[in-house]
């Protein structure tokens, strides 16, 4: 059997040629996209972390949250001190004959590993707001950066911690997204504008970290306890409009930063025992009418023991536990068991008028330093319809304490 066959040589140069022409473009993109990589690493180069993990012990200290104090976003107990990790955390070179953009800024950032639940803001600076092992505390974590620029070779122009030069006595918010603790601005000399920054070799790069504890909701009490790495820093290059975020090397050689330890969030209240007031026995003789028994009423105290120091105010409220005959009055409906018909019992101040049922009011005399207090009141029976039964005539009313 035969064949005939036709081979067009031109044409298959020309694949040939194509073909060498796709292997030279790949391996000119290729060198491309490895320059512009090294152009990026050119920034700075750094050795570090040193050591590659941070270990902050935060204070022990005991902090009093009144139990019922419904206020949100206020701080409990003062900012940390800042924890220095070092000032040397990373030595870092950075070459000259850098080209724009024109500012460049050199600085470590920083990256929050807690869940985030809201924010928190003081003096003009809103920090993100994490989450504790404790329900109702929340954590916002501040930075600051080390750094040092020249303005001649070999000449010391900045040098500092950024915070201390942006005046933020409590440093830069720590997020859940990389930002940067700040930053000395340094203008290359060869980008043509003014000589604020030379080339530099075994340029220090340190941080350091402070913290706060805010309250976000109610308080079931318990200690700050946060493992594992909750912070991350890097060394990184941010330049213009947004130098805190904008970055043109992302944060590298990372340290891991951990809390050992934490205060301790106690929901405090004052003892409050029951109280039983005996009503004494009364004659049918002594109910005139519609209103108030006529003999006196019977005083009791509601004792509050053993106040802490911390809570700011204290208010109470009685509440009914039968039904109120008459509001206006203070008067409620005797128990089920109780076998008097026509009767109720009122109840009074100190002074001998009603006191408002479901109302809450201020205790007097309190002092923030604590200590036991009582409240003095009164009670009496009110007779409510005619005729009145004898028989027994019990109520029980309840008592809040309300603690701010």
């Amino acid at each position: 059997m035969r064949f005939n066959v036709s081979i067009d040589t031109q044409r298959s140069r020309e694949r040939l040629h194509w073909l060498r022409w796709l292997r030279i473009a790949a391996f000119v993109w290729l060198g491309v996209l490895a320059h512009g990589e090294a152009s990026a690493q050119a920034l700075m180069t750094c050795t570090g972390p040193s050591p590659g993990s941070f270990a902050i012990t935060l204070p022990n200290d005991t902090y009093a949250v009144p139990r019922d104090d419904a206020s949100t976003g206020r701080r409990i107990g003062p900012w940390t001190p800042f924890y220095v990790a070092g000032t040397n955390v990373w030595s870092c070179d950075v070459p000259s004959g850098l080209v724009a953009p024109p500012t460049y800024y050199w600085s470590a950032s920083f990256l929050s590993l807690l869940t985030p639940i809201g924010s928190y803001t003081e003096n003009g600076i809103t920090f993100p707001l994490f989450k504790t092992n404790v329900d109702g505390i929340g954590i916002v974590i501040g930075s600051s950066v080390y750094e040092t620029i020249t303005s001649n070779p070999g000449v010391i122009y900045l040098t500092g911690w950024t915070n201390d030069f942006s005046g933020r006595i409590n440093g830069y918010p720590v997020d859940i997204s990389w930002s940067m603790g700040g930053g000395l601005g340094s203008l290359d000399y060869s980008s043509g504008g003014p000589s604020y920054h030379y080339p530099q070799t075994g340029m220090p790069i340190g941080f350091k970290l402070n913290f706060a504890f805010v309250k976000y909701g109610p308080v079931t009490g318990g200690t700050i306890n946060l493992p594992g790495t909750i912070v991350q820093a890097g060394v990184s290059v941010t330049t213009t409009p947004n130098p805190l975020t904008n970055y043109v090397m992302a944060p590298q050689q990372i340290a891991n930063v951990t809390l050992v330890g934490g205060p301790t969030f106690a929901p405090v209240a004052c003892a409050t025992p029951n109280v039983t007031v005996p009503m004494g026995t009364h004659s049918n003789t002594e109910f005139s009418g519609v209103g108030p028994i006529s003999t006196a009423p019977a005083s009791f105290n509601i004792s509050l023991n053993n106040c802490p120091a911390g809570i700011n105010s204290i208010k109470y409220e009685i509440d009914a536990v039968t039904t109120i005959v008459d509001a206006s009055q203070s008067v409620v409906a005797l128990d089920s068991a109780s076998t008097a018909r026509g009767v109720g019992v009122q109840l009074l101040d100190a002074n001998g008028n009603a006191l408002p049922l479901a109302t809450q009011q201020t205790l007097p005399g309190y002092n923030t330093s604590g200590g036991s207090y009582t409240i003095p009141l009164k009670a009496r029976y009110y007779q409510t319809t005619a005729p009145v039964l004898a028989g027994t005539a019990n109520t029980v009313m309840t008592f809040t304490m309300n603690y701010q």
